[in-house]
């Protein structure tokens, strides 16, 4: 792909407290060049000290535009910055979507694409309707990846950082850099200390990424200080959000600006520095001679903030994302993983916020003298450590918390969408109304007046209205026709989860009957143990179920206010793919009790969640 090898950065020789001098002289035009929140100051720290590891040019923007969330220990805090995202509920808001991409003939994979972004979280009372997310001001830091991994113990936290790069040979050659700066870490807290600790975390794979995140998430939730973040400021319906990667779509709109961005109409620019002589005050690339070898920069360092208030969304280290590679964001052949943002060994024009690279999730290395595709046999190195890759977190939350607030968002679809989309009533009355009303028009016209001045234009016109609204009734239709049988497939699909859960209860069932008849036999411990946790799996997946049943319930209802015709070809298309693929013999069952529930319902025959749960207890028992 277009991603080279990455090469091994040198020892940097600045010095340290240079550059801390030089960031006094980023305070002097911090507040006049941040080109998205120059209403907001910096205080960037000049000593050195631990917050060069979270927070180095803390804002006095208001509370509601940063949120800090305690790691563990309590001397470091992940910051984050809200990101708005218009529209009061999930659906059918014109202001989500968004261009991201940039017309550049020479990359293929960056081109411009219509996408709809979402939010997580809705916008504090008092506010316009809208949502948010939360994304990382910061790329994600060695000393943050260390209170992690440490449990507040940040030298711990560093010694295990070490033993995750060393997992592997292959990995240990590609991370060697990071590894011995690391493995020196100075034993007093001295300039050298906090600058590595304020290096963004890189070399990880993304399984270790997830992982690290993964203890993130589970230390926050047991912890008091830092679950009540989440409880005021990121949850949603009750359910407090988690930390995860971005989406590429996440990603780009934050690194753009978002909302504000937008409103500006600054949103399209593909960078946030006015001319290239000045770039170097917001990112670092191998286009500015003062930053030696290729090295990684710790975060924040000298540089300015972009749109949103982000640091280093260009530059420094690219930034991993949640999204398979593909030819086009979203679309096409999908390959490993999409990272965004460039990074220190990227040339300045290259770096836009339209700019995508592939993450291979393994290094294979070619035999000397031979070039691309050709080459035979290539080596396999292990997995693929990029000393040059970071990351950037979200703080986002779960799509359906809880099954009220799924009715809750299937009403406001129903609200929002059935006046502007032809999804529950047929689509060809308005327009034929329409068509009607034109050559009603006409008719009239003509017994006025045989021949009225201009007749022949008006009555030309108001035939050509009257062919658009006949071509737009046929398109209706078939987009009527396509949201029936995605309609229909959300029945049939969660049927099937229904049906899963409920194979999955009885199986625990068998394994309870079998332990608890060889407890009574031989009174062993083991066995009342393994009663007692396959009751708590059965609880589970009965629990899963019930939860499910309701959103089958309300999705039967929903596909049963299409038109008949369009239902019944919807089943045939669902008929073919499970003759296609040769479904089990369950699968042909599940679809003929969703065609049946559909059926009650549009007939008026009754429909209750209680015969759903008779019907589906069928069907799991001859799975």
């Amino acid at each position: 792909m277009r991603r080279a090898p990455p090469r091994r950065s040198s020892q940097r020789k600045r010095s340290v407290w240079n550059r801390a001098t030089a960031v006094a002289a980023c305070l002097v035009i911090a507040a006049a060049a941040a080109p998205a929140h120059a209403e907001e100051k910096l205080a960037c720290a000049r000593d050195p000290s631990l917050r060069w590891a979270w927070d180095p040019c803390p804002s006095d923007s208001p509370e509601a535009a940063e949120l800090h969330l305690p790691l563990p220990g309590g001397k470091l805090f992940l910051v984050f910055r809200s990101v708005e995202v218009p529209g009061s509920n999930f659906w059918c808001d014109l202001g989500r979507n968004v261009q991201l991409g940039q017309n550049d003939s020479s990359d293929p994979f960056a081109g411009v694409q219509t996408v709809q972004v979402g939010g997580a979280f809705p916008l504090p009372p008092g506010r316009e309707p809208g949502w948010r997310y939360w994304i990382g001001k910061y790329d994600f830091s060695t000393g943050q990846a260390a209170a992690i991994l440490g449990n507040g113990d940040l030298r711990d936290g560093v010694r295990r950082l070490v033993a995750m790069l060393q997992t592997d040979p292959g990995g240990v050659q590609l991370a060697r850099p990071v590894i011995d700066d690391l493995s020196r870490l100075p034993a007093a807290e001295d300039a050298t200390y906090f600058t590595r600790l304020g290096e963004p975390t890189r070399g990880l794979t993304a399984a270790e990424i997830a992982d690290l995140l993964e203890r993130l998430n589970i230390a926050c939730y047991k912890d008091a200080a830092c679950g009540a973040v989440l409880r005021q400021r990121a949850s949603l319906a009750g359910i407090p959000g988690f930390v995860r990667l971005p989406t590429e779509t996440e990603w780009e709109y934050a690194a753009r600006g978002g909302a504000a961005a937008r409103a500006a109409g600054t949103f399209g620019s593909d960078k946030y520095w006015k001319n290239e002589d000045e770039h170097s005050r917001y990112v670092v690339s191998k286009s500015y001679a003062k930053w030696p070898g290729s090295g990684a920069q710790r975060i924040g360092g000298e540089r300015l903030p972009g749109p949103g208030g982000l640091f280093d969304t260009l530059g420094n280290v690219r930034q991993l994302t949640s999204d398979l590679f593909s030819a086009e964001m979203g679309q096409g052949r999908s390959g490993a993983l999409a990272a965004r943002g460039g990074s220190r060994n990227s040339d300045v024009r290259q770096l836009t916020f339209g700019l995508r690279e592939e993450v291979p999730m393994f290094r294979w290395d070619l035999p000397p003298g031979t070039a691309g595709d050709a080459a035979p046999n290539p080596t396999y190195r292990g997995v693929n450590r990029d000393i040059l890759l970071g990351f950037r977190p979200v703080l986002v939350s779960v799509n359906v918390p809880t099954v009220a607030f799924y009715n809750q968002v299937r009403a406001e679809r129903s609200a929002a969408c059935r006046s502007t989309t032809p999804a529950a009533t047929s689509t060809s009355s308005g327009t034929a109304a329409a068509s009607d009303l034109v050559a009603r028009v006409i008719d009239d016209l003509r017994k006025v007046s045989p021949n009225p001045a201009g007749g022949g234009d008006l009555n030309a016109k108001l035939q050509e209205t009257s062919r658009a609204l006949m071509a737009a009734q046929t398109d209706l239709r078939k987009t009527q026709d396509r949201l029936c049988a995605k309609a229909l497939a959300e029945v049939f699909n969660t049927g099937r989860a229904v049906a899963a859960d409920l194979f999955e209860r009885n199986r625990q069932k068998r394994v309870r009957d079998m332990h608890s008849y060889l407890f009574e036999t031989t009174g062993s411990g083991k066995d009342q143990d393994a009663v007692a946790e396959a009751e708590r799996q059965m609880h589970r997946y009965q629990r899963s179920a019930d939860l499910r049943m309701e959103v089958y319930v309300n999705e039967v209802r929903d596909a049963a206010t299409f038109d008949p015709s369009c239902v019944a070809e919807g089943a045939r298309d669902l008929q073919r793919y499970v003759n296609d693929v040769e479904a089990p013999a369950y699968e042909r069952a599940l679809l003929d009790l969703s065609g049946h529930h559909v059926d009650r319902v549009r007939t008026g025959l009754g429909f209750s969640r209680e015969q759903v749960a008779v019907d589906f207890d069928a069907v799991a028992e001859h799975m």
